[in-house]
């Protein structure tokens, strides 16, 4: 029972771009004009809401065509309709949102708006596809493909072409699928977009996978697998490596497949990506019970139901009952390990001692995918128990859990009889059309033929003449071409090493961020103890945590700046250099006077008193001034958490550093409380509250309250392993949406 790691769909670029802007676009809306710019911000709130709160995605969409009507802006009109169709869907309102996609369509067409016809097909599309109506969907999708292929656009092409792979994949027409993933790797491979190359090679594997075409699918597992690593997309990379291991495993290449499958569990446990690394420990169990080596594969299966039970995966948690109840029963049938010979080595009461296990756990298997209605598992459980029961001498229960067994076999080959004979039928009416139109084709051709017949004789003369002056012209424009694809291939190289560079910067101005943050050994000797969580969304960061100790009073920060990625590191590093110069240069100590200073600081350097500047970038600090006997606190928007006997939320200032004009002079207010022996302080940005699961919900700011009231009395060391823990238990393979920063000393 071998588990392939298979990626999830990836969210709409719109929801997590909802995620990240809401707030913004919420501020914005206070200054909102009466003009076109006024509905595009509502039309982009709208979107963003959907898959987060769809119901108020409507709202701002109803708002945003409110707006454009009164100005009389028919492309805006047909966005605030798009906008709220596309919430409609999120809310499965399809009429709904069929008919706003409707009227946004037929707004398009009357202004000749063909990409924003493009986008309304797309949308529909992905609506019939999420209610399995694949033909419907595929419709859509290759409307929306035949537009943007008018229009040129590549990045949109390379998308249609692989959800029209998906689509027919999900139809199970391979040749179909990989004939349009292919297509769109090479349209992803033109313009150098190396996400969408990776996620075509790893589909492509896939499905070679599903059809026993294994050498292929390492192939481009293996492709994949070069490419996510260059890109640090560790979750990927993860997946691959253990797709790998299962191919190997089915090849009864045990060895190799060992090797993988432990490599993506190292890559797991660095990530902790808990349910990846129970598959990981469950398919080494399969390895190792595969080749007799039973102690060890009893261990890993434990280990996989362990993580299952703490994440609640019922599905996971059921295949390792099932998977520990079959060991136990081939230890007593193979006890030497070789499958082909049954052996009756063991004495009774050790083989009576080992069944009764793997009834145990059998059972609970059965039970559990009882819930879930997975008719093939427990089909195969139950033909495994009947053998138990059967070794025990319980003949009754062996006939009865034999007689489901058979049941769901004949339920199972009548299920899919029915979906082959459907689809024979289908296949078949599709090659009666296609003779059909080769017939009338050939009637067509005839008749054509005859009337070129009569005419050519007249026409052979002149041309051959014509042939012969074209052919030198596309001589001179063959060796043109020639000379132009040279220079192409030179600008393409020339981008991949500048690519590269860019790469290699970031990589390098990572190396630089991290430097700027405390050593390790100056926290140690700063506090009894300490935990620092630092978790960049991207390669840099927009997060970070500061400390300085100056004429012995210990200053800790904890800094979340606009944005992420390259934009939000160099706030970071702006947050840095102002807080140092605060309390090193200009020797502040308390810490309203210091926010105060940083605020006036950063605005300076952004140049954000000059009203032609747009930007509104800035940042929220959580800033902590230890004294001797005491401990000074302000917030610009972060609260500070403090433990001692129970857990205190501090509050915060609502305004954040820098961003708008009438920030200039705003005082922040300082807290003070004594010190006493033992406190937990807790310094935190947003990112962790706001991880979202595979479901789009928060972890949220209430249940990570309630997380560090639990954890607060145990050692630091141990909170940071469980706050490691329980993200990696909510997020599964949601992709991270922000920086996370969480430092922990204990005074």
């Amino acid at each position: 029972m071998f588990s392939f790691s298979l990626l999830s769909n990836q969210v709409a670029l719109s929801q997590v771009q909802g995620q990240l802007r809401i707030d913004s676009l919420l501020n914005e809306v206070t200054n909102l004009r009466d003009d076109s710019t006024g509905v595009i911000l509502l039309a982009q709130l709208s979107f963003s809401y959907q898959g987060i709160d769809p119901q108020n995605g409507v709202y701002y969409g109803k708002m945003a065509y409110n707006l454009a009507s009164k100005i009389k802006w028919d492309k805006g009109i047909s966005e605030a309709y798009n906008a709220i169709g596309t919430n409609y869907m999120s809310l499965s309102e399809n009429e709904k949102a069929l008919d706003y996609f409707e009227k946004s369509i037929a707004i398009n067409r009357r202004i000749q708006y063909k990409s924003g016809i493009a986008t309304n097909y797309n949308n529909i599309a992905i609506m019939y596809s999420r209610d399995f109506d694949y033909d419907k969907s595929l419709e859509y999708y290759e409307k929306a493909l035949k537009i943007n292929q008018e229009l040129g656009k590549k990045n949109a092409i390379a998308s249609n072409l692989y959800n029209i792979g998906n689509i027919y994949r999900n139809k199970l027409n391979y040749s179909k699928a990989i004939e349009n993933y292919i297509q769109s790797l090479n349209v992803n491979e033109e313009i150098g977009r190396k996400v969408g190359v990776a996620n075509n090679l790893e589909n492509i594997g896939l499905i070679y996978s599903r059809q026993n075409i294994f050498d292929k699918a390492i192939e481009y597992y293996l492709k994949a697998r070069d490419i996510n690593a260059e890109l640090g997309r560790k979750v990927n990379l993860a997946n691959n490596i253990n797709n790998i291991g299962v191919i190997y495993t089915h090849q009864n290449e045990y060895k190799l497949a060992n090797e993988f499958f432990k490599e993506s569990l190292k890559i797991n446990l660095q990530i902790g990506n808990q349910r990846s690394i129970a598959n990981n420990y469950s398919n080494l169990g399969d390895v190792q019970q595969k080749i007799g080596n039973y102690e060890e594969s009893l261990k890993y299966f434990h280990k996989a139901l362990e993580i299952n039970e703490k994440i609640d995966n019922i599905n996971g948690r059921a295949t390792n009952y099932g998977n520990i109840g079959t060991t136990y029963l081939n230890q007593v049938l193979y006890p030497n390990g070789d499958t082909n010979n049954i052996s009756n080595i063991l004495n009774d009461d050790l083989k009576k001692s080992i069944l009764n296990k793997s009834y145990f756990y059998l059972n609970k298997a059965i039970s559990t995918l009882t819930e879930l209605d997975d008719i093939h598992k427990l089909s195969y459980y139950h033909e495994k128990l009947a053998l138990v029961c059967e070794l025990l001498g319980d003949y009754q229960v062996a006939y009865e859990s034999f007689k489901k067994h058979k049941t769901m076999q004949d339920s199972i080959f009548s299920s899919e009889n029915k979906k082959a004979s459907e689809s024979i039928a289908e296949r078949d009416i599709q090659l009666k059309d296609e003779r059909i139109k080769s017939l009338e084709a050939i009637d067509h051709i005839n008749d054509l033929y005859k009337s070129i017949l009569f005419g050519s004789v007249f026409f052979l003369i002149i041309l051959l003449t014509t042939i012969y002056f074209r052919f030198r012209e596309k001589k001179k424009l063959s060796e043109k071409l020639t000379s132009q694809n040279q220079e192409i291939e030179i600008q393409r190289a020339s981008l991949e090493e500048m690519n590269e560079h860019v790469f290699s910067s970031i990589r390098y101005a990572s190396s630089i961020q991290n430097a700027l943050l405390p050593w390790e050994n100056t926290l140690i000797n700063a506090f009894k103890e300490h935990f620092s969580i630092y978790i960049p969304k991207a390669i840099v960061s927009g997060d970070c945590y500061w400390y300085q100790n100056v004429n012995g009073i210990k200053f800790v920060a904890a800094v979340d700046c606009t944005g992420h990625g390259v934009p939000g590191s160099m706030l970071a590093v702006i947050a840095n250099t102002a807080l140092d110069d605060a309390v090193v240069s200009k020797k502040l100590t308390n810490t309203s006077e210091i926010l105060q200073h940083i605020n006036k600081k950063v605005t300076e350097i952004l140049h954000q008193r000059d009203y032609e500047n747009t930007s509104r970038d800035g940042m929220e600090i959580a800033l902590l001034a230890i004294h001797k006997e005491k401990m000074q606190f302000s917030g610009a928007g972060r609260p500070l958490y403090i433990f001692d006997k129970e857990l205190e939320i501090i509050k915060t200032d609502r305004k954040g550093i820098a961003g708008y004009l009438n920030n200039l002079d705003y005082e922040y207010k300082s807290y003070e409380c004594p010190i006493r022996d033992g406190m937990v302080i807790y310094l935190t940005t947003d990112g962790y509250a706001d991880q979202m699961n595979e479901e789009g919900k928060k972890f949220g700011t209430k249940k990570f309250h309630e997380l560090l009231k639990n954890i607060s009395t145990k050692p630091l060391k141990n909170q940071h392993e469980i706050l490691i823990r329980e993200l990696a238990a909510h997020q599964g393979n949601k992709n991270q949406i922000d920086d996370i920063t969480i430092l922990g000393v204990k005074l």
